[in-house]
């Protein structure tokens, strides 16, 4: 069942969240705002909205970082990329719990506790290292 108590749950960006690439940081921090709109709302049709413009928006981000790991030729890329497959599965799921109603708005707090606490430390943090290190290489690369 949707749970749809009294109890609003918010999730505040904090400078542990930051990988230092601002433009990453700066999606990081809209999925927090979308996942808060999720957090607030007050209806299934409200609730409904709000998952499909997260799950929409966290598809775009993944995008994003993959193409940048591509771009890099990323060792890890395959792990970092597994990851956003299964981070997606999981919000479709959650999604189709939610149209069923048996989604309890704890089970997308998991999942946002997993990404923030795992996810962007451990896996962003390394895509924003690769990002430094292809920089610094290039730059050396055009000052010699």
């Amino acid at each position: 069942m949707v749970s749809l108590g009294e109890y609003c749950l918010e999730y505040q960006w904090e400078e542990k969240f930051s990988t230092g690439d601002e433009a990453i940081d700066l999606q990081h921090k809209t999925v927090f705002e979308l996942s808060n709109a999720f957090l607030q709302a007050h209806d299934k049709d409200q609730l409904e909205r709000t998952l499909a413009k997260l799950l929409d928006y966290v598809k775009q981000h993944f995008a994003y970082e993959e193409a940048l790991m591509a771009q890099m030729y990323m060792v890890d890329h395959e792990e970092h990329t597994l990851s956003h497959a299964l981070l997606v599965e999981r919000l479709e799921i959650l999604r189709g719990r939610l149209s069923h109603d048996s989604l309890d708005r704890m089970e997308l707090t998991l999942f946002l506790n997993h990404w923030t606490s795992s996810h962007i430390p451990r896996l962003d943090a390394n895509l924003v290292e690769c990002l430094r290190l292809c920089e610094t290489r290039r730059g050396d690369l055009l000052g010699s």
